[in-house]
Order: C-alpha cells, then sequence, then structure tokens
C-alpha cells in the first residue's frame, strides 16, 4: 500500500518516495486511467515538446506493490529553489507555464488539478511541472477543483 509521507500528502493518486537516492513517483492504481490518456492523447508529448514539464522513465515494480499501477523516475532536479525565493520575473514564467498548461491539457480532454506553484522548479529561464500526477479529467461546465 503507498502510505502518506511529507512529499506527497495531498494527492491520493501518486506518492513520491526517495529510493536509494533518487526520487521515484508511484502511481496507484486509482491514476491509470487518467496516466494513459495523459500520455496516449499526445498531451504528455506537446508538452515535452513546449518545454512545460519533466520528462520521465516507466520503472518495473520490484516491490510488487499491489496499489502501485506504475512507478516513474523523473529526470533528477538537481538543484530547487522554492517559490518564496522566486522573483517577480519568475513567479510570472511559473504563472505563464501554468495557464499554457491548462489551455493545451484542456486541448486534450484533461485540466490539472492542483494548483500549487511548489510543482515547478527553474531550468534555463523555464518554470517546468513536474508533477506528472497532476492531471484529471476535464468536462465542460464542471467546477476548477485545483486545491
Amino acid at each position: 500500500m503507498l502510505s502518506n509521507n511529507s512529499l506527497s500528502f495531498r494527492d491520493s493518486s501518486a506518492r513520491i518516495k526517495n529510493v536509494n537516492g533518487l526520487y521515484l513517483r508511484y502511481l496507484s492504481g486509482t491514476y491509470k486511467m487518467q496516466y494513459e490518456h495523459l500520455m496516449q492523447s499526445g498531451l504528455y508529448q506537446k508538452l515535452i515538446d513546449k518545454d512545460l514539464i519533466i520528462t520521465h522513465q516507466v520503472l518495473s515494480n520490484p516491490e510488487n506493490i499491489d496499489t502501485v499501477y506504475k512507478i516513474l523516475q523523473p529526470d533528477q532536479i538537481p538543484y530547487q529553489v522554492m517559490p518564496y525565493e522566486w522573483s517577480f520575473s519568475q513567479w510570472k514564467k511559473a504563472i505563464m507555464a501554468f495557464l499554457n498548461i491548462n489551455i493545451l491539457a484542456i486541448e486534450h480532454g484533461m485540466i490539472l488539478k492542483d494548483a500549487s506553484p511548489f510543482n515547478f522548479y527553474l531550468k534555463n529561464g523555464n518554470a517546468i511541472l513536474f508533477d506528472t500526477s497532476s492531471f484529471e479529467f476535464f468536462k465542460e461546465g464542471d467546477l476548477w477543483i485545483a486545491y
């Protein structure tokens, strides 16, 4: 079972674990449909092409945890500057990235469910989303439930 931890406490569909110095994202079975749509709809590739989301590799499940759907190894972030340390221009880049990601996501039937700036890091002057499990299905007319 995926237990709560301080690195991913709100999102019940994924957990972050530090395993031998690598940060891994464990996706639960409840996120299978959303992840498959993200990957198969072309949204993930479009976000990669526009340098808006971190890339990842899918790993095997060596622990055979039955509640784990996939284990992702994202590109590791060498240094993280927290949002409360950002300048105005860095905040502006993060907000613009967030809006652009949501526009692309809506075009692909999804939306970001997590509106936290703590899901972005700064790389080469760009704000990049590192929370692959932040996407939820979008339905016209629904309220935006971002936390």
